[in-house]
């Protein structure tokens, strides 16, 4: 699995560490589990009719390539999960390099801010923030590289169908050494809907490349806390 791809997930996942340290999220009710098999692969006997998939291919590769590529503009996606029966919404941007995300919980809003020397973890609701300092290079290529090709590093992508939730989505599979994550699409619109691995399932709210310059620096009135 390339490397954008991986950086992609652990966005979303951290939020749910933070949250209850890594525990598995549960179904929702009428949901299936997130290592639930519905998917009908194309070549199978239960396919649906017609064919749902675009001429260009894999519908992620190519939100990788155009939207959601860092080296073309600047790039934002917020989703929604639940964790322990408490909903997470949160969103992460890239710009120049810099990457931002941000949760909102019962517990506050938290984000923090990679500008590829330093990380802060900014408490919004204390206007506070903390500073560490990251490895020479450790952000170096951070989402440059959105190719995702089937076979290379390890991973496929298998096309299908699955029903999720009474509706049924053009799905697809990413699977590597470490497991496999479904990425679900409408039928119709293309549209971005769900990211489901075996530890919880994302709803996609919204992605695009309007993102606001003010994440990416630190607020001249929040103080920072040493330790």
């Amino acid at each position: 699995m390339k490397k954008f791809l991986i950086i992609l997930l652990a966005l979303i996942l951290v939020f749910s560490f933070a949250a209850c340290g890594g525990e598995e999220a549960p179904a929702a009710d009428g949901e299936e589990a997130a290592g639930g098999e519905a998917v009908e692969e194309n070549g199978g006997e239960e396919e649906s009719q017609g064919d749902p998939i675009p001429a260009s291919g894999s519908l992620l590769e190519e939100f990788l390539l155009t939207t959601l590529d860092a080296t073309q503009h600047p790039v934002y996606m917020a989703f929604r999960t639940e964790v322990e029966g408490q909903t997470i919404e949160g969103f992460w941007a890239m710009k120049d390099g810099m990457i931002y995300t941000e949760s909102q919980t019962t517990e506050g809003r938290v984000a923090n801010l990679d500008d590829g020397e330093n990380t802060y973890i900014i408490m919004h609701d204390e206007k506070m923030y903390m500073t560490n300092t990251l490895n020479e290079g450790a952000l170096e290529g951070m989402g440059m590289d959105a190719h995702i090709i089937a076979g290379e590093e390890g991973a496929e992508i298998t096309v299908g169908t699955e029903e999720y939730n009474g509706v049924t989505y053009i799905c697809e599979i990413v699977a590597d050494d470490e497991g496999e994550t479904r990425f679900l699409f409408e039928q119709d619109s293309k549209d971005w809907k769900y990211i489901i691995s075996e530890e919880q399932v994302t709803e996609v709210v919204e992605y695009g490349n309007d993102v606001d310059d003010s994440w990416f620096t630190l607020p001249a009135d929040y103080t920072q806390l040493s330790f």
